[in-house]
C-alpha cells in the first residue's frame, strides 16, 4: 500500500501515486511576491486538479497556480452599492 501524503495546495490527504503526486506548478505573480517563491516549483498535488481547486476556493482561498486545465469554481458575489433615491 502506498504512503499517505498531503496536497500542498488544498491540504487533502491521499495515497502517493494514486491520488497525490509530486508535480511541477507555476505560481501566480501574487504568490511569488507574497512568499518569495520561485516562479516554478515542485509540490505534492492532487491528481484531480479541478476538485483540488474547488476545495481551495470553497474554503475562501485564491487559486495560487497558473494553469490552463482548471476553471474557477466559486463565483464571487458582486459588491452592491446603495444609491440614494
Amino acid at each position: 500500500m502506498s504512503e499517505l501524503v498531503r496536497c500542498d495546495l488544498c491540504g487533502r490527504d491521499g495515497h502517493h501515486g494514486r491520488e497525490i503526486r509530486e508535480r511541477t506548478v507555476e505560481w501566480t505573480e501574487a504568490v511569488q511576491q507574497a512568499t518569495g517563491n520561485r516562479r516554478w516549483d515542485s509540490v505534492n498535488r492532487c491528481l484531480d486538479f479541478q476538485a483540488c481547486r474547488g476545495r481551495v476556493e470553497s474554503a475562501g482561498g485564491t487559486w495560487p497556480v497558473r494553469d490552463a486545465v482548471t476553471r474557477p469554481t466559486v463565483t464571487r458575489s458582486q459588491q452592491r452599492e446603495e444609491v440614494p433615491a
